[in-house]
């Protein structure tokens, strides 16, 4: 069953932070590893933004949440220490929770994974010293679709504050008084009509507090490629860079002011920042905020983790590492690949969802997990040495793994393929914690030589039937090693592309003696395994080693 995700929030007036709850919302709907329960407290106005959502619900039931969301208010409606019953999530979308004389400041003495709407709120509650867990950055973004298409030039000013009253009403009143056509917002619009007015004008004034976490309306005035004029506010410096996306004045009106006739008397220094503005905003995109949302939830445990990576890398021994930890199950290729390469995108994510709830079940009520073994365990390696024909014989001979390190539902569940996880690596990675791990590219060949894999042929069932593109272009190479080489560099490639933070070199793994799969399992700092790299030996069994190399 998908993990059931419960946000709960407290709503007095509408703020900007609103709406990335609604984003996040559905960010957690769009996954079929999570299911979404949205929250209202009863002392929430009842007009609330949320009052129609599918999520919500009448009760808040702790019981069933495995995970909690809230923002940063939110914890006063919940019993203390629940916590240490439930994995919490806490958005951070302002800079009071750093200031001392605020009462969410309090608050990051509370365990919970905090993320963070910028980089700039990320080292301002950092530098308190007192965060209690973990502290990541969502990509704060807008969806460009569903916002107007913006008017051709017309020389109109559109002032955005609500947030700085008296500088924008002295701010339109300078302009007005120069012939200067002004549209100035000062009390609160429907989003709807505020972005149409933003979007009705050639320069947009948009006026933040001093300091705030991350300020969306010089975003969204970017997004409509108007040229924009907004002061610093510490959590916009990501993205408001003077004279490239924006201009930055002083604080006061009369800075505000000759910025915009800066703007509007020079028509390259529009046209600039207009440009980058919307590039800036563009770069920003739903796709990766998504991402970074779920890694987060997928980063709490009880975890779902894939392991993929390079065939003969080390994959094995990586999870008869893993099984010799506390509460961690690593499980060597147990997924019917014939079955599963062929299913579409969102039937795979979810067969695979419900295989991982599969095993865990298995688990905990009969002490055991499908996966390829060898006498009832993941062995270091599914190959044994050659044999006195030259031979290496498969170890393996079972396919049940006997679960003994097993002592609470809070487990680590991982699950190894190489080339199938590979192939769909782009649709995983949302939905599940990814690794991959990677060996020197001379060794994996020679491997793969002497494997009896059909990889040794320069062939890969799954990668060909799910890239067809790169099929085409595999079936034209008629040589072997050009075959293994281009399989080569997709393995990589998928890896650069995807999964870059979290590729494992096997090299590493040897030279720690297993520590360096903390990366995937923190408790696998305590190995001290007796390791041995097999890179060297594999060059020097192979009187191909040194053409090859060339080839590499």
């Amino acid at each position: 069953m998908p993990k059931t995700v419960l946000f709960v929030r407290n709503f007095n007036t509408f703020r900007g932070g609103h709406l990335k709850i609604i984003d996040c919302l559905e960010h957690v709907r769009s996954s079929p590893a999570y299911r979404a329960r949205l929250y209202v407290t009863p002392e929430s106005s009842a007009d609330h933004p949320w009052k129609d959502h599918p999520s919500l619900v009448a009760e808040l039931d702790l019981d069933e949440a495995d995970v909690l969301v809230l923002g940063g208010s939110a914890w006063r409606f919940l019993p203390e220490g629940i916590e240490e019953r439930v994995p919490v999530v806490n958005l951070v979308q302002g800079m009071r929770h750093a200031d001392t004389s605020h009462r969410k400041h309090a608050y990051l003495q509370r365990r919970a994974l905090r993320l963070c709407v910028s980089e700039e709120v990320k080292a301002e509650i950092e530098a308190t010293g007192l965060v209690n867990g973990p502290v990541r950055v969502m990509a704060t973004a807008l969806d460009a679709e569903a916002f107007p298409d913006p008017a051709p030039p017309n020389g109109k000013v559109f002032i955005a504050g609500q947030k700085a009253r008296h500088v924008a009403a002295e701010v339109a009143g300078r302009l007005v008084a120069a012939g200067v056509d002004v549209d100035c917002a000062i009390e609160r619009c429907p989003r709807e009509e505020f972005l149409a007015r933003m979007a009705a004008a050639e320069v947009a004034v948009v006026l933040p507090l001093k300091r705030e976490g991350f300020f969306l309306p010089a975003l969204e005035a970017m997004l409509l490629e108007r040229a924009v004029v907004c002061p610093d506010c510490v959590g916009n410096r990501g993205f408001c860079i003077d004279g490239e996306t924006c201009v930055v004045p002083d604080y006061d009106a009369e800075a505000v002011t000759d910025a915009v006739q800066r703007l509007l008397d020079d028509a390259t220094l529009r046209d600039t920042v207009r440009a980058g503005g919307r590039r800036a905003a563009l770069a920003r995109s739903v796709e990766r905020e998504r991402l970074d949302f779920l890694s987060a939830l997928n980063s709490l445990g009880p975890r779902n983790v894939i392991i993929t990576g390079l065939p003969r890398s080390g994959t094995t021994l990586s999870c008869h590492l893993l099984n010799k930890l506390q509460n961690v199950v690593a499980l060597h290729e147990p997924m019917p690949i014939r079955r599963l390469k062929g299913l579409d995108e969102a039937r795979f994510v979810e067969d695979t969802v419900a295989f991982f709830e599969c095993q865990r079940r298995m688990i905990r009520e009969e002490g055991r997990a499908l996966s390829k073994t060898q006498d009832g365990k993941v062995p270091m390696n599914p190959l044994a040495d050659k044999d006195a024909e030259g031979v290496r014989q498969r170890q393996l001979n079972g396919k049940t793994l006997e679960i003994t390190n097993v002592t609470s539902d809070d487990f680590d569940l991982c699950i190894k393929h190489p080339t199938l996880f590979t192939a769909r690596l782009n649709q995983l990675r949302p939905h599940f914690d990814c690794y991959a791990l990677v060996r020197n590219p001379l060794s994996v060949l020679l491997s793969w030589r002497d494997s009896g894999m059909p990889i040794a042929s320069g062939k890969s069932g799954a990668i060909e039937t799910l890239h067809p593109d790169f099929a085409e272009r595999l079936a034209a190479m008629t040589d072997v090693v050009d075959r293994q080489i281009a399989l080569l560099d997709f393995f990589f490639a998928q890896y650069r592309d995807h999964i870059p933070a979290n590729v494992i070199k096997y090299e590493d793994v040897i030279a720690s003696g297993g520590r360096e799969l903390a990366r995937i399992a923190p408790t696998a700092e305590t190995l001290d395994e007796p390791l041995s790299s097999r890179n060297r030996r594999a060059i020097g069994e192979d009187p191909e080693a040194v053409r090859l190399a060339d080839r590499v």
